[in-house]
């Protein structure tokens, strides 16, 4: 779910800032982040035209030299206010317009390249700011040339949130405002009053089954002649939805924002009477997608004389959908069965809006009421209608008895009863009291997931972030076991790559049939072996057979958002096959071509980077002696990739992603297998982890030219045991009388923190030992 800042003061007077608004509703239980509003316009400068002449080959193209980044670019224009001395904006190729699929490319336009694009108000989706002049956008004199184009653009932000399934309640701006509301960081602004309703009898349309609970129909005539709106679309691409037409536009428009979901159809392509029933097994639905599915029997559908015509809540039909001449049209506003919602979206893989909101649960007392308001923004002549249902009307919320005495049971803390009362109420809920510390407590219609003592506490403790739950430390009689050591390893893999500065990330352990291929080498099975059964959608059909496709949209979602990260891994299980020994533990990641962190010493990371990086994790899991056998795997570059291999056995791999993937990232893929020579290292009787700080230190040594730097490595490790847990070269430099190595030692303390003099001994005893071999320590540790 997006929300537009800017959009949602229409119904907050916000008293927070958007980062402060992101910090509670994560704090209160939905994870919330927010960007920037306009990032795409970041890379969009202000240009200066400094030449414009007629193009040779056409009578209504100019040719335009163009300044910008200190540069001059050839553009071919077609609008008709391009001139000498103009200053306007250009997008040049790999750049990308708002809600466009793909960057820009290069292009010869009669015969000339043209280096980029100059862009009108429109093509940018920013008329409601600057106007539509007809031509490209005019950038007022006293703007620099140069400046990102994100400058010019009022601040807004995007909050992102993740919409648990049993908050549908928060699919709208109205939903995220009421949320706000509760926890102190705003109040409601006053709604506009709804005039009185007349209601008639939808008689054309006849229900046949008890999935319908509501079911009201606008008829409404003159939609053809419904405006466009700029800032309508504008707000839509920011938060992701595509402008259509105005009509459809203003439909999406008032659903995110007030969270009732309509369906709107052409009059005209419906052959009367409508029926609501339930599929034939096999019976055929042309979806507005553009697909045709063939429907299992016992669906809810919609029909007319001719065929289906929606399936309800979740796609309505190609035919009978509105158009943009369309002008007669009948607008749907109802609350069919969840259950029956759900059903159908899983059977026939559809997502939609639509469906999200309604196997979630809509407000029942909001389905007439919104609809209402809805035609009044559409300023259309309109009657409203009703059909009988035979289900049984939308369940109201019970009253749910409760006390404090459920709060100190339930989470054992204790809060003042008008502290409780206050709580309840912000949420929505009619509160009566029944006794000093007890009350009656009705939820409102738009909270389904409250029927519950325990969800009253949830939602009371909630509000404060949980932090009035006492911390409470559980004991147990019998001692801790060790963990198993593939288990041990993912551990100690997780805290190096972490003291790396890589990020760890959780993924889907399900994913599409199409993501799954791209790296289903190594498979013991075929693809279709891992599909699931009944999937919960196209997306998270199959066992992933890798952890790549989940941390490679990572990373395409931190380049999409143009937010830099160093790297990231997750630790899990990928699945080779159906059977249990089919699942196999991993450490895989991905780090980018271009890195700010230092453990790689520079600014590219390169493969011998990241060969040093894994060999830090195999020494982790005492496993030395790696070789490196190329080429790894083949979604890896051929030329900069191996496998890992120790005694003959493959560990894992190494490689650069192939250019040939469908993902606009460059760098690094790693992967250790977790599981293999296990008999290498002896299992050790329990863990030697510690949550006490650990210490680095470095040091150079200078090497005769006769020894070799690997045996001396590995002989320093041992010398530092069992205090030493990690090292890092960090530099090499080859000079006259020698090699010089610069060593970053990790020493871990395990029941108490180094005093000064048990970590001058431990220096003392590695000095000493490289001694023995001949190094000689240069300058001072």
């Amino acid at each position: 779910m997006k929300i537009l800042w800017s959009w949602l003061g229409e119904l907050l007077s916000a008293s927070c800032t958007p980062q402060e608004a992101a910090g509670a509703l994560t704090e209160s239980g939905t994870e919330t982040v927010v960007l920037p509003a306009f990032s795409w316009a970041q890379d969009l400068a202000v240009a200066y035209v400094q030449d414009c002449q007629p193009h040779p080959s056409s009578d209504h193209l100019s040719l335009c030299e163009v300044l910008c980044h200190g540069q001059n670019f050839t553009v071919v224009c077609g609008a008709g206010n391009v001139r000498k001395g103009l200053k306007t904006v250009l997008i040049r190729p790999g750049q990308r317009l708002p809600g466009s699929s793909g960057p820009l490319t290069p292009a010869v336009i009669r015969g000339v390249a043209s280096q980029g694009m100059l862009c009108s108000a429109t093509e940018l989706g920013v008329e409601d700011l600057f106007g539509d002049n007809g031509g490209i956008l005019e950038v007022d004199d006293s703007v620099e040339v140069s400046t990102p184009f994100s400058a010019l653009l009022p601040k807004d932000f995007v909050l992102e949130a993740e919409i648990t399934p049993n908050r549908g309640d928060l699919l709208s701006l109205l939903g995220i405002a009421r949320e706000l509301v509760a926890m102190d960081k705003g109040k409601l602004k006053t709604f506009p009053h709804l005039p009185s309703m007349t209601l008639q009898p939808f008689e054309e349309l006849s229900i046949q089954t008890n999935l319908c609970h509501q079911l009201y129909m606008a008829k409404a005539t003159g939609a053809a002649s419904v405006p466009g709106s700029s800032l309508i679309k504008r707000r839509l691409d920011a938060v992701g939805q595509k402008s259509v037409f105005p009509l459809v536009d203003r439909a999406n428009y008032w659903s995110h924002m007030w969270g009732t979901p309509f369906h709107v159809f052409d009059r005209q392509e419906l052959v009367l009477p409508l029926t609501l029933t339930l599929s034939k097994d096999k019976e055929d639905f042309q979806a507005l997608d553009g697909q045709t599915y063939s429907l299992s029997q016992g669906l809810l559908v919609l029909k007319d004389q001719k065929g289906i015509v929606a399936l309800p809540g979740v796609m309505g039909a190609l035919r009978g959908s509105c158009k943009k001449d369309t002008d007669e049209i009948w607008v749907e506003s109802a609350v069919f069965d969840p259950d029956a919602v759900s059903i159908a979206g899983q059977k026939t893989h559809i997502l939609s809006q639509s469906r999200s909101r309604f196997e979630r649960g809509v407000d029942p007392a909001q389905t007439l009421p919104q609809l209402s308001h809805f035609l009044n923004f559409l300023n259309l002549p309109h009657t409203l209608h009703q059909a009988s249902a035979l289900g049984s009307e939308p369940c109201i919320s019970k009253p749910i008895f409760f006390s404090s005495k459920d709060l100190e049971n339930s989470a054992g803390c204790q809060i003042m009863g008008a502290e409780i009362e206050k709580r309840l109420s912000s949420l929505g809920c009619q509160v009566h009291r029944v006794s000093e510390d007890s009350w009656e407590v009705t939820p409102p219609s738009w909270r389904h997931d409250v029927s519950l003592v325990q969800d009253l506490v949830e939602e009371v403790l909630r509000l404060k972030s949980y932090q009035e739950v006492p911390c409470v430390f559980q004991r147990t009689a019998s001692p801790l076991q060790p963990l198993p050591l593939a288990e041990q390893r993912l551990w100690q893999a997780r805290d190096f790559l972490i003291a790396k500065d890589l990020k760890e990330v959780r993924t889907w352990s399900l994913i599409s049939k199409e993501k799954a291929a791209l790296f289903s080498q190594g498979l013991e099975c075929s693809l279709d072996d891992l599909a699931l059964d009944y999937p919960l959608s196209k997306e998270m059909a199959l066992l992933r057979p890798s952890l790549f496709p989940g941390i490679l949209g990572i990373a395409m979602w931190h380049r999409n958002q143009k937010v830099h990260f160093d790297g990231v891994f997750e630790t899990g299980v990928r699945f080779t096959s159906p059977l249990p020994c089919g699942q196999k533990s991993v450490v895989a990641g991905f780090v980018p071509l271009k890195r700010k962190g230092d453990w790689c010493g520079q600014s590219d990371v390169s493969f011998y980077d990241m060969k040093g990086l894994l060999q830090g994790v195999l020494r982790c899991w005492k496993i030395f002696d790696v070789t490196f056998k190329g080429p790894g795997p083949s979604f890896t570059h051929p030329g900069q990739s191996a496998f890992l291999q120790v005694q003959g056995v493959s560990v894992g791999f190494l490689g650069r992603l192939h250019p040939k993937l469908p993902y606009e990232v460059d760098g690094w893929l790693f992967q250790l297998e977790a599981e293999v020579l296990l008999e290498y290292q002896a299992v050790v009787s329990e863990m030697t982890r510690s949550d006490l700080q650990p210490v680095k230190k470095d040091l150079s040594f200078l090497l005769p030219a006769d020894r070799q730097a690997g045996p001396f490595l590995k002989g320093l490790e041992e010398a530092g045991q069992p205090d030493l847990v990690a090292w890092v070269l960090k530099d090499v430099f080859q000079a006259p009388e020698g090699r010089s190595l610069t060593i970053e030692c990790t020493f871990q303390p395990l029941e108490q923190t180094f005093s000064d003099q048990e970590l001058h001994n431990l220096m003392d005893r590695l000095i000493q030992w490289a001694s023995a071999q001949g190094a000689v320590l240069r300058g001072e540790w």
